[in-house]
């Protein structure tokens, strides 16, 4: 039963076990900025219930990169080691292990410890719906220096023992905002063009790839569409993934769907029962198709069937089915 979901699949060398994952989502185990015991137990469980792949949730890759108290800062040199207890533990059950790596832009959502608000930074000015926050427009030097922060983040997270890293481009956060010409309306190298508008998304794929060795993973994870009015759209998104593929640019595409900016697309961060099952899956299915990359697909993927049946029809190569792990991580 289910012999497409359990099947091992292979990614940069590194084979996992079945085509199941879980995809990065807030615990809020996560305890002053690092790694705690209950994080560790939390994902240990999964694994040992049988998933193949454990993405864990966004972690801050730059200093600026705050968005709520709860996100683990993999910037500092002080998380290495519970992400290496974290690596350890997935390990042992024959399960892989994935950081994925975050910069929230303009969607700061939360204040900090001391009741502040820190700053929001973007390509350009650009007035947050969902959180009533204005984002100051990021200098060159500041973008210069979070690309040097992901490629530091991600050298933190192979020296732990992780298997990879996934930049976390979906739901408008930084990576995607600088490829949105409604959010970006720079005018030096990192804008106008949609080469330049790209860039930085290359360039931190290009410095990650050069600072870590050959078998550590670079996952992309970003949204098929907005499915918002203002957003990015499918066409958008496919030009991106297109050009990406075409240069050779990240190990995974994980298809998801959906923004943060507005309520209208934040409902697809967590769709609810009305949506479909498995709606994502010919989203996930036309990326597939235009591109060489594997696919992953996380969206109401709560039944086996399910997952199974867009794994035979080719739609996608792993399935996230976090909310049914979450549910019985056994």
């Amino acid at each position: 039963m289910f012999e497409h979901l359990a099947s091992p699949i292979t990614i940069r060398g590194r084979t996992f076990r079945n085509r199941i994952f879980s995809s990065g989502h807030q615990t809020l185990l996560a305890r002053g900025g690092f790694i705690s015991d209950r994080f560790v137990a939390y994902h240990e469980a999964r694994a040992r219930g049988g998933a193949g792949l454990i993405i864990t949730e966004a972690a801050s890759a730059h200093e600026s990169a705050y968005f709520n108290e709860y996100v683990p800062c993999a910037y500092l040199d002080e998380s290495i080691v519970g992400y290496r207890q974290l690596a350890e533990a997935l390990h042992s059950h024959d399960c892989g292990v994935i950081a994925q790596l975050f910069h929230p832009g303009a969607e700061v959502g939360g204040i900090a410890e001391d009741g502040s608000c820190p700053p929001a930074w973007a390509p350009s000015t650009h007035h947050q719906e969902r959180y009533l926050v204005t984002a100051r427009p990021m200098p060159i030097s500041m973008i210069r220096d979070v690309i040097q922060g992901f490629a530091d983040t991600a050298v933190r997270m192979i020296s732990a023992g992780l298997d990879g890293v996934e930049i976390l481009a979906s739901h408008g956060y930084l990576p995607i905002q600088f490829c949105n010409p409604r959010v970006n309306h720079r005018t030096d190298e990192y804008g106008g063009t949609f080469e330049n508008r790209l860039r930085f998304l290359n360039e931190i794929h290009d410095r990650i790839r050069s600072k870590v060795d050959d078998a550590a993973i670079v996952g992309l994870r970003i949204s098929a569409d907005d499915l918002q009015t203002s957003g990015f759209s499918q066409d958008e998104v496919s030009e991106v993934l297109t050009a990406l593929d075409a240069a050779g640019r990240f190990d995974y595409f994980n298809i998801t769907l959906g923004s943060s900016s507005t309520t209208e697309g934040a409902v697809h961060i967590v769709p609810p029962m009305s949506i479909d099952p498995a709606y994502v899956a010919p989203y996930a299915a036309e990326v597939k198709r235009s591109t060489s990359r594997i696919i992953l697909a996380t969206g109401r993927f709560n039944r086996p069937q399910d997952a199974d049946r867009a794994l035979a029809a080719g739609q996608v190569d792993m399935v996230g089915m976090t909310r049914a792990q979450i549910c019985d991580p056994q």
